[in-house]
């Protein structure tokens, strides 16, 4: 009982991957958390998973520990330094998946780069005024529309995070009951227009359960209600570019 009251409490799920015949990746893991799950509770409950299946554990080949950061504040664009991948803030603030978004921004990143240091060469080889560069870089892979959509998916991860067990799986049965194209536009950073991110919200909460759903309304309030309402509106009077 105490064990399913913690993880109740505290959801981590399991991912496996048969390598071949005989032997299997599992790494046991939390959806997003604050503060992260300590590694040897994890350790404790994959084995205490694999008990429950019957499987029982040979050798361990390799152990992998790793903790992905998401969410938080957009890197500053005024500094010289410039990022990419998880530096940058590219990893999505509620799944932790980041790989599919470095490969689509990569690029356009790479062309920001070279038109930022073909405007500063000059005659006779070197470059000058180059600490206006990096922010030029940067509000290309921070772009407004970048900007919203991000604010959109930390909303997200703010509001896993705070769901107990039970109300994750209601929360992603509604998820995969929307059309294939729509979650698996959340999942790997499409929905870049206000109005595609309002029809997912939409989606999201006439099919979930009415406790996920009076769970939303509240942290819709709770949480950053300007940049959540910001990013699922449109703005009649933006010039910004579609991507």
């Amino acid at each position: 009982r105490e064990e399913r009251e913690e993880a109740e409490k505290v959801p981590t799920f399991v991912y496996v991957m048969p390598t071949d015949g005989e032997r299997v990746f599992v790494e046991e893991t939390s959806l997003v958390a604050r503060p992260p799950v300590p590694f040897d509770d994890l350790k404790r409950r994959l084995y205490k998973r694999l008990e429950v299946m019957g499987v029982e554990v040979e050798e361990v080949e390799e152990e992998e520990f790793c903790y992905i950061p998401m969410g938080g504040p957009r890197p500053k664009r005024d500094q010289r330094a410039l990022a990419f991948g998880g530096a940058a803030g590219l990893v999505h603030p509620s799944t932790g998946y980041m790989l599919a978004n470095v490969l689509n921004r990569a690029e356009p990143t790479a062309r920001a780069i070279m038109a930022a240091l073909d405007k500063r060469r000059v005659a006779g080889g070197g470059f000058e005024g180059m600490e206006g560069a990096a922010p030029e870089v940067w509000d290309v892979l921070w772009s407004p529309l970048r900007a919203k959509q991000r604010d959109f998916l930390v909303f997200g991860g703010e509001v896993l995070m705070r769901l107990s067990l039970t109300e994750i799986r209601e929360f992603f049965k509604a998820f995969f009951a929307l059309p294939t194209d729509i979650w698996k536009s959340f999942l790997t950073l499409g929905m870049l227009q206000p109005e595609q991110r309002l029809k997912f919200g939409l989606g999201m909460f006439f099919r979930t359960s009415n406790r996920v759903r009076a769970l939303l309304m509240f942290y819709g309030v709770a949480i950053s209600p300007g940049k959540l309402l910001s990013s699922v509106v449109p703005n009649p009077f933006s010039k910004t570019k579609k991507e």
